[in-house]
């Protein structure tokens, strides 16, 4: 149902009364694209019909009454370089080495349709990246031009700037709608470019219905170039800075302007979240505006509302070349879900050389703040961090311990291999299960017959952790014991 129409679809389910008794399930998409008033709506139907099933998915965590269930984990280092080796193959190495310089795009790289967008630019531009998320949209639509003009030899029947400048309209008009398609009756100027669109991909029909291909993220960047031009002509945009629907399309647009300093400053004055997730985006911005909401951020990062902490630690991710590393060190103190968004920062912050900091974080005297460090130094992948984490396997707490297991597989050091061998034999379940898949995703015959003797442990879930790190070994020897388990 259309958005317009949302209250009264809502309104028309409750009328229904006897139905609902019956066990529904409702499938519930886009909750990050609803406003407050919404999803109170929803939340309080949701309550008084909790009977029934309620699935929801939404580009982030929305808040709803919803236990999370599944996550979409992005790739690692090791998904990104096998991914790398697949397409790029001897160029794959030149690839990483310029993907490694741009934070930013490293960071858009854990997500597969970015990568493949990034590795398809690279080849074709002779070993050189975009600089932002926008230049990439623009270089993959550039992209996808040549190639179907220069080597399907495809005519088209309208110049790149005409199918770019519809394209734009009808992102802007989606966006405008709240929508993701609509019917082609209700598309001006369709019947002309639909054969140029369609053999571009950007966008798909079905049935009588319009929608952007391959994903969502191109309407909202069409849109951001259309917000682009009315901004330029002095339109008051900034309603956009205030509905969740148009975060990506400001974010967007925050890419596509040279220097973003004026914007970020109007937007600062609405949403001082969205402004510095702009910030992340920009190409440029005046040090000062940057300096006024990085202040901004460390203020809220203690501030009394857990939401609050959280966005202001998730911001601080975003930004380079800040001073904030005190304030997130601080914030691994913070209630789990605040230590989990500052896990997820460190890692965007990589780059940036924040992982002594880390390192120290392993001998703080909060057994959560050395865990949440240990994550967070596994998913950045520093050799640096070997030494100090296999210090951490003999840590006093348990889960401290299972976690620098799992970050030493994380790094995949091979002088990690004995320490963790060692590991196999902890008083705790946790820590061996943990140790034995850190020795499986490193590697080595060398780890093959300890993890075969594993193979006995009394704890179920630790056997099946031994039969996969023996599986992803791949030492035949192991061959026989593993089917001995099978019998038992």
């Amino acid at each position: 149902s259309a958005y317009e129409d949302f209250d009264g679809f809502i309104k028309g389910i409750i009328k229904d009364l006897p139905l609902l008794d019956k066990g529904f399930v409702f499938l519930i998409d886009g909750l990050d694209v609803l406003t407050e008033e919404r999803v109170n709506l929803i939340e309080k139907f949701i309550s008084s019909y909790h009977q029934n099933r309620f699935i929801a998915s939404s580009r982030k965590e929305a808040r709803l009454l919803f236990e999370k269930k599944l996550e979409i984990l992005p790739l690692d280092e090791g998904k990104m370089k096998e991914y790398a080796k697949r397409y790029l193959k001897d160029k794959a190495g030149d690839f990483l080495n310029e993907l490694d310089k741009s934070p930013q795009l490293k960071d858009l790289a854990r997500n597969p349709q970015m990568l493949y967008m990034m590795m398809r630019i690279f080849g074709k531009s002779g070993g050189s990246l975009p600089e932002n998320r926008a230049s990439l949209y623009q270089g993959f639509v550039d992209y996808i031009y040549e190639y179907n003009r220069e080597e399907r030899r495809v005519g088209f029947a309208h110049t790149k700037y005409e199918i770019e400048n519809f394209l734009s309209g009808l992102g802007f008009k989606f966006q405008c709608k709240n929508v993701v398609s609509l019917e082609e009756k209700d598309i001006s100027e369709i019947k002309e470019m639909k054969a140029d669109c369609e053999r571009l991909g950007l966008i798909c029909f079905f049935e009588n219905g319009v929608k952007f291909s391959p994903h969502q993220t191109f309407q909202e960047y069409f849109a951001a170039r259309r917000l682009k031009e009315l901004d330029e002509d002095e339109v008051d945009i900034s309603v956009t800075f205030e509905h969740p629907r148009w975060k990506e399309t400001v974010l967007f647009l925050s890419g596509l302007i040279d220097n973003s300093t004026e914007l970020i400053k109007k937007i600062k004055k609405k949403d001082i979240f969205l402004a510095a997730e702009c910030i992340g985006q920009a190409k440029k911005i005046d040090d000062s505006v940057k300096n006024e909401i990085i202040t901004s951020l460390h203020r809220l990062a203690k501030d009394r509302y857990t939401h609050n902490r959280i966005r202001a630690i998730e911001c601080l991710g975003l930004i380079e070349g800040d001073n904030s590393i005190g304030v997130l060190l601080e914030a691994l103190k913070d209630e789990w879900e605040v230590g989990e968004e500052t896990v997820s920062a460190f890692v965007r912050l990589k780059a940036y050389g924040k992982v002594k900091g880390l390192i120290g974080a392993l001998g703080d005297k909060d057994k959560d703040v050395r865990e949440k460090a240990a994550d967070a130094l596994g998913q950045i992948g520093d050799k640096t961090a070997t030494k100090p984490l296999i210090k951490a396997l003999g840590d006093e707490d348990s889960y401290v311990r299972g976690q620098a297991a799992c970050a030493l597989g994380q790094i995949g050091d091979k002088t990690a291999t004995k320490p963790l061998i060692k590991a196999l034999g902890d008083e705790d379940g946790y820590v061996r299960g943990k140790a034995a898949e850190a020795l499986g995703r490193i590697g080595g015959k060398e780890a093959t017959e300890p993890l075969i003797k594993a193979l006995g442990d009394e704890d179920e879930v630790v056997r099946s952790s031994v039969a996969y790190a023996l599986g992803q070994i791949g030492d035949k020897e192991a061959t026989e014991p593993l089917i001995k388990a099978l019998e038992h």
